[in-house]
C-alpha cells in the first residue's frame, strides 16, 4: 500500500522539517539544504501561495525525498496539494473531511491534536500518526503520560522543537518531530548554508 511505504519512510526518518519560505524560491532553496544536510522529509506549508509550485519542483529535484504539503485547512486544499504530488498531509487541527479525503486515497494524514479526546477521533477516522501542536505548550513527559491509556498513539509533536530537546521528546515516546524555525531561521536572511548546518546537526544527533 502506498501510504504503508510513506509511513515507513516517515518513521525511518524520523525528523520533518516544516517549510514556509517568503516566496517560491526561498522555499525551494530551503528545501535543497534541508536535503543536502541529510534531512528527507519535507513539509511544504500552505501558507505559501505558491506551495503547489513549490511541491512540484522539489519532487523533481529530489525524487527520493518524502515531500508533503503543511498547514492544510481543508479537504480542498488536501486535493490541491495531492495533485501537486504531496505524498502525505498535515494539519494543524483535525478536519473530518480532510480525514475521509486521504483516508480515501491512502494518504497519510497527520492532524493537529492536544488531548486525548481529539486524538481518539483522529485515530477512529483511520489516522496514524498524529501531530501534537504546539508542541512549545507541552513537555516531553505529555507523550509518557498520554501513552499510558492509548499505548497504540503515534505522535508526532511538532514546534518547540530544538537541538537541544529533540532526543527528549524521542525517548518519551515520538516517532517523528516536526521541526521548524531552529532549522530554516537562516533562510529568511539568505543564510541557506546555516540552514543546511543546522539540518546536519538534528541529524546527527538523531541518528547518531
Amino acid at each position: 500500500m502506498f501510504s504503508h511505504r510513506i509511513y515507513t519512510d516517515m518513521l525511518r526518518g524520523k525528523l520533518a522539517v516544516v517549510i514556509r519560505g517568503a516566496d517560491k524560491e526561498e522555499a525551494v532553496r530551503t528545501a535543497e539544504a534541508c536535503y543536502a544536510g541529510g534531512i528527507r522529509l519535507l513539509e511544504m506549508a500552505f501558507t505559501n501561495p505558491d506551495a503547489p509550485d513549490i511541491i512540484r519542483e522539489v519532487k523533481r529535484r529530489f525524487p527520493k525525498a518524502v515531500v508533503g504539503a503543511g498547514t492544510v485547512l481543508d479537504s480542498e486544499t488536501a486535493a490541491q496539494a495531492v495533485a501537486a504530488g504531496a505524498q502525505f498531509i498535515v494539519s494543524p487541527s483535525f478536519q473530518e473531511a480532510s480525514a475521509r479525503f486521504c483516508h480515501r486515497y491512502d494518504i497519510p494524514y497527520l492532524p493537529g491534536c492536544m488531548t486525548i479526546q481529539e486524538m481518539v477521533t483522529a485515530m477512529e477516522h483511520g489516522v496514524k500518526v498524529v501531530k501534537l501542536f504546539p508542541g512549545s505548550a507541552f513537555t516531553p513527559d505529555f507523550i509518557k503520560n498520554v501513552k499510558q491509556p492509548l499505548p497504540q498513539v503515534s505522535i508526532m509533536p511538532t514546534g518547540g522543537i530544538t537541538l537541544e530537546n529533540v532526543n527528549d521528546w524521542f525517548a518519551a515516546g515520538a516517532v517523528l518531530a516536526g521541526v521548524g524555525g531552529d532549522i530554516t531561521r537562516g533562510a529568511g536572511d539568505g543564510d541557506f548554508a546555516a540552514v543546511r548546518t543546522k539540518a546536519e546537526a538534528f541529524v546527527k544527533q538523531v541518528h547518531g
